[in-house]
């Protein structure tokens, strides 16, 4: 009885295509594999860049003053201040529940970028916060 290759020998395009129908009736999970001119192209989707990349966009269509913490003097703006390293005391957007929590709870992005979510922090007092769930009354519906 032949011996099924590991995924690291089909690498290369011709054993792709000589083992094309193992691939094709053992497919990985988090991999897609797709048939495309003779040859198998892997597909990696990750999901959480995508999670993440959707709720930033989200997060920018907020009206910024509308936000907690507001002062329009102190935002981080990367022309004024340059790199962020020097800003420790400027304002930028920060999740009350970060992003991560919310990939990980199976939080909708909507949720995650709604305005009752955002709040201004000093740089330095974000870095501090780090990636710990500030959970108030404004935000409690969002893990409820």
């Amino acid at each position: 009885m032949k011996k099924e290759p590991s995924f690291r020998e089909l690498r290369s395009i011709e054993n792709r295509i000589k083992y094309k129908h193992l691939i094709e009736l053992h497919p990985v999970s988090y991999m897609d594999w797709r048939i495309d001119k003779n040859s198998i192209i892997r597909v990696k989707r990750n999901k959480k860049r995508e999670y993440f990349k959707q709720v930033r966009q989200l997060t920018k269509q907020v009206n910024k003053a509308e936000i907690k913490g507001f002062d329009a003097g102190l935002v981080y703006n990367p022309r004024k201040h340059g790199s962020i390293i020097n800003a420790f005391d400027s304002l930028v957007i920060d999740h009350k529940i970060p992003l991560i929590y919310g990939y990980k709870n199976n939080i909708s992005p909507e949720k995650i970028a709604h305005i009752s979510n955002l709040q201004y922090l000093t740089v330095r007092d974000n870095m501090v916060k780090g990636s710990r769930p500030l959970i108030d009354v404004d935000n409690q519906w969002i893990i409820e």
